[in-house]
């Protein structure tokens, strides 16, 4: 096991302020695939959940197969795992219907959160960031779809 890079721990720093989870003690790490906890994923989280600690292992780069499992970008499987320290508590067993569902909703997240700011940050839009910027007018937006859905009877929920 050896310490992550100074790119993911920038990474760290970002996602844990959006996903409002500043008050974890979270620490990265890389491990060889003999040691990870399971062996078909790019990253998996120890939780110490009653320290509010936690543990985010990924599989060291050189041992993943590019010919196996579709590959994340190492921040969407940050994402990802960071997502399981809020649905900790509720976790179904592993292996299960429940969680394979639960993996699949925490998946579909982590991909619509990091995808949009990857876009912003390719085209140097900002605005987001703030206030009043484009996420606000999205906002707007989805409000004014919704009420004329309603008032055309149609539910939008």
């Amino acid at each position: 096991m050896r310490e992550a890079g100074e790119e993911l721990h920038q990474l760290l720093n970002y996602w844990q302020k959006r996903l409002r989870l500043q008050d974890w003690d979270v620490r990265l790490c890389y491990v060889q695939r003999h040691e990870a906890e399971r062996e078909d994923a790019m990253a998996y989280v120890e939780v110490f959940l009653p320290k509010r600690s936690a543990r985010i292992c990924f599989i060291e780069p050189g041992e993943l197969d590019p010919a196996g499992w579709p590959q994340e970008a190492p921040e969407q499987s940050l994402v990802h795992e960071l997502l399981h320290l809020h649905v900790h508590p509720f976790s179904p067993k592993a292996d299960t219907p429940a969680w394979t569902a639960m993996e699949q909703a925490v998946h579909a997240i982590a991909a619509a959160l990091v995808e949009p700011e990857r876009v912003r940050e390719a085209t140097g839009d900002n605005s987001s960031t703030e206030r009043g910027g484009r996420d606000a007018a999205i906002l707007a937006h989805a409000r004014t779809d919704r009420r004329g859905d309603r008032a055309g009877g149609h539910d939008s929920f």
